[in-house]
């Protein structure tokens, strides 16, 4: 069972599998570290958390902006001037200004990671802005309240929260300091205490955030999965039938499986943040897009070298002309006289395209005598979609290439980490083999049962 075609199938359709992922993951990946996903959801979970609207201000000024007049129509009335949010209210402008939250940008780009300890000191510094607490922000004197530091007890926290203009964050904070308060330990200062819960909080909506971007990056992933399967004609189908008819591509694939599986595990034991058949967790800088590159043109490479087929045929790769000695003698006599014909004048020439036309007819006659009744090939995008979708009869060839083009950019998009396991564990399989049977013993070397004695 463990040696049989099947498994050997199997292992081979998972391959397929894990190189096709592999492609599509890295390219997603790409594509979310171009467009600065993880960097633009942090930004709108942190506007969301701070001013309660996650748009971005691009969009905020893009929703602003009046609608353009229509041609030959009255003009549009003016837009209503939208008041801007000063610098007291706009708190999530002024957090990635703090300089701990700027330093961790690039550029104008912001951070795609804030780490929660970071995020409760320049809120706990926002809120001693806005409350005026230690400092009078108005005339820059010294203010009679005490500065809310380390040492400050848990109603100086709370007075100072309340004094704040953001109601949103008023009423997150405010249950937090009570919450810190009931804490009995005695080696954490009341600042502390409620700092750890100001991070908890931060955690927790940072968990709700990795799941959004989770969730729009296997979206994605479906997509590029769907694309690359599609333009490269990856048929699942098509390539079970390949691998049930032709022996030497299912030992040739299952070779390859193996030693990569081997090569992936030794380069996981020589260096654990090394590439592997398992693609690097996304790190919260940003990627590293020649590496990528690099990992997208290897696996290519190992998908073209693997021998299924993949890709679109060509007419003439779809439609093979008939092999024919008498064929082939021919087309070689059309080429030599219609170079004859060019080189010759005059009469001689007249006579040499009577001939070319003569030998012409007895080709095209002889190639439809061979040539096989047409049957469209679904590798080909013409017979496809032009040709089959008119013949009831070839409805069921359409359907079976849907199919095998959808369940390739299904299995595409559960990820490369996914199927390497999944090969990982049909390799184990196959290498486990069968018990060895159980040779019968010598009748001499049984024991045999002795009677009872008597007594």
């Amino acid at each position: 069972m463990f040696g049989s075609n099947a498994l050997e199938i199997t292992i081979g359709v998972v391959f397929a599998f894990l190189s096709v992922s592999l492609v599509c993951t890295i390219v997603t990946e790409l594509i979310a570290g171009r467009q600065r996903w993880r960097a633009r959801n942090l930004e709108r979970a942190i506007r969301n958390l701070l001013d309660g609207s996650s748009a971005l201000p691009g969009e905020k000024a893009a929703k602003a902006a009046p609608a353009p007049p229509q041609a030959g129509g009255p003009a549009a009335p003016a837009a209503p001037a939208v008041p801007t949010q000063s610098t007291a209210t706009n708190w999530a402008d002024r957090f990635f200004r703090h300089q701990l939250i700027n330093a961790l940008s690039e550029d104008e780009i912001k951070p795609s990671y804030v780490p929660s300890g970071t995020f409760a000191l320049a809120l706990m510094h926002l809120v001693a802005e806005s409350a005026g607490v230690g400092q009078d922000l108005v005339g820059g004197t010294p203010a009679t309240a005490p500065a809310l530091s380390g040492s400050a007890s848990f109603d100086q926290i709370r007075d100072a929260i309340c004094k704040i203009d953001n109601p949103r964050v008023r009423e997150a904070l405010l249950p937090l300091v009570e919450d810190a308060r009931g804490d009995q330990a005695q080696t954490l200062s009341p600042m502390r205490k409620f700092t750890s819960r100001v991070e908890l909080w931060f955690e927790h909506t940072m968990e709700r955030v990795s799941g959004w971007y989770r969730r729009k990056l296997q979206q994605s992933l479906l997509l590029v999965a769907l694309a690359t399967a599609v333009l490269a004609n990856i048929d699942t189908v098509a390539i079970i039938g390949s691998l049930s008819k032709d022996a030497a591509l299912r030992q040739s694939l299952v070779a390859a499986a193996t030693d990569y599986v081997k090569t992936s595990a030794q380069t996981r034991q020589g260096d654990p943040g090394a590439a592997s058949g398992r693609p690097p967790e996304t790190q919260p800088g940003a990627p590293d897009f020649s590496r990528n590159l690099a990992d997208v043109q290897q696996s290519v490479s190992r998908l073209n070298g693997m021998g299924i087929p993949v890709g679109w045929l060509s007419w003439n790769a779809a439609h093979p002309a008939p092999a024919s000695k008498e064929l082939d003698a021919l087309e070689r006599d059309v080429v030599t006289l219609r170079q004859d014909v060019d080189q010759a004048t005059g009469a001689r020439q007249k006579a040499l395209a009577g001939q070319l036309e003569y030998l012409g007819k007895r080709r095209d006659a002889l190639a439809r005598k061979l040539q096989p009744p047409y049957a469209p090939n679904p590798d080909n995008l013409y017979d496809l979609f032009w040709v089959m979708p008119h013949y009831p009869s070839y409805w069921a060839q359409n359907f079976g290439k849907a199919v095998g083009l959808l369940l390739t950019a299904l299995a595409a998009s559960l990820g490369a980490p996914f199927w390497f396991d999944v090969l990982n564990r049909f390799i184990s399989v196959r290498a486990a083999g069968k018990a060895p049977e159980e040779k019968p013993k010598d009748p001499k070397k049984v024991l045999k049962p002795q009677p009872p004695q008597s007594t």
